[in-house]
């Protein structure tokens, strides 16, 4: 495995490979199943996703390469592949975040999924978060706030369903 960066957090780490994928293990939330929810599991991916434990953690065992999942509302169905392009990546304490090509992507319990709420396995695929097509750095923090550093120097806190300017008097 080519890697060109890493990056930890409280209870997980991420590296990047020479290829720009992501490869993330350690822990994260996902929260419970919600009821008659079924398993996400895209053509492309060889892997299983399983449940998590009855507190709603996950427990990536081994580096997991990162997908990139998308809903299609017409066609209500998933599609997906491999994150690519990556330039940093954030593990905070219950989401992790990459930047690629300027687009913010979230996976675990993140800002992102709020719209998912009481869908688990959404959760283990990175999703774009399509407020933002211009951030050039990601801090996942504590909880389920991370903040976002725009291409403009702009500073952004994000937490479900908030997004706000951060401002400082210097």
């Amino acid at each position: 495995m080519d890697i060109t960066s890493v990056y930890a957090g409280p209870t997980s780490s991420a590296a990047i490979r020479s290829g720009s994928s992501i490869y993330f293990w350690g822990t994260t939330y996902i929260g419970a199943p919600a009821e008659d929810e079924e398993p996400i599991i895209l053509d492309n991916n060889p892997e299983t996703v399983d449940e998590a434990d009855a507190d709603g953690y996950y427990r990536y065992d081994k580096p997991r390469r990162i997908l990139s999942v998308h809903y299609d509302t017409v066609e209500r169905s998933y599609t997906g592949s491999v994150l690519l392009g990556a330039d940093g990546v954030s593990c905070g304490e219950y989401q992790a975040a990459a930047i690629a090509g300027g687009r913010l992507y979230f996976w675990g319990d993140s800002p992102n999924n709020s719209r998912w709420t009481n869908f688990q396995f959404i959760k283990f695929y990175a999703s774009e978060y399509e407020q933002f097509s211009n951030a050039q750095a990601v801090y996942c923090g504590y909880g389920k706030t991370a903040y976002v550093l725009d291409n403009e120097n702009k500073l952004w806190r994000l937490t479900y369903g908030e997004r706000e300017q951060m401002t400082a008097e210097l």
